[in-house]
């Protein structure tokens, strides 16, 4: 019987947070994040100040929270391709493709990031490049046999990933800085053309 009013808390807190960020998810892509306030977050959501605070205990907090939820989606993505049978430039093409793709469809998020409030943004990229450097070591294998079959350099595979990372928050940022008048994915073949000619052996 405990167990189960445990549960039925458990499940009632995760629904609330759930709801919080639901309502958070249309407060900031709307407003600024200077300009998104925690009452119009209550309000949507239906709950009081207070008890929104027992979850979040400030605008930041809601706001990175936000983004894990949101960058869950692009690890999914990244999880689901290394499981294919790819060979690695294949694979780092593929990814340019996901990640250019994934930061048009949520570029309201990463406006913030990357323009009004870059302060946030290294805190964000610490907890995503953790789960990221995590996830490539299942990439690992088969970046020996590629090193090894000639089809790369022998450069480290963090290294590579966080390069190809730079190049393509370089892009983001331009189209960011253009008032996103351009299609971020179009610069996905002039971003593989460039990085893979210095990566892949002539």
């Amino acid at each position: 019987m405990k167990r189960l009013t445990s549960n039925l808390r458990q499940q009632r807190k995760e629904k609330r947070r759930r709801q919080i960020l639901q309502a958070a998810s249309r407060v900031f892509p709307r407003k600024s994040y200077w300009e998104a306030d925690m009452e119009s977050i209550c309000r949507l959501a239906g709950l009081a100040k207070g008890t929104v605070y027992l979850y979040f205990s400030s605008k930041e907090e809601l706001f990175l929270s936000l983004v894990d939820s949101i960058l869950k989606e692009l690890v999914n993505e990244v999880t689901s391709l290394l499981k294919e049978n790819l060979s690695v430039t294949e694979t780092l093409e593929t990814v340019v493709e996901i990640y250019l793709n994934f930061f048009q469809k949520h570029s309201a998020y990463f406006s913030i990031l990357f323009v009004e409030a870059p302060e946030l943004r290294l805190k964000v990229a610490r907890r995503f490049w953790k789960k990221l450097l995590t996830i490539i070591k299942s990439v690992q294998p088969r970046y020996r046999a590629a090193v090894a079959s000639g089809e790369i350099r022998p450069i480290p595979l963090p290294d590579i990933v966080f390069m190809l990372t730079g190049m393509i928050q370089g892009a983001i940022f331009q189209w960011l800085l253009s008032n996103r008048s351009y299609s971020l994915p179009d610069r996905a073949r002039a971003i593989k053309t460039v990085f893979l000619r210095g990566l892949v052996k002539s």
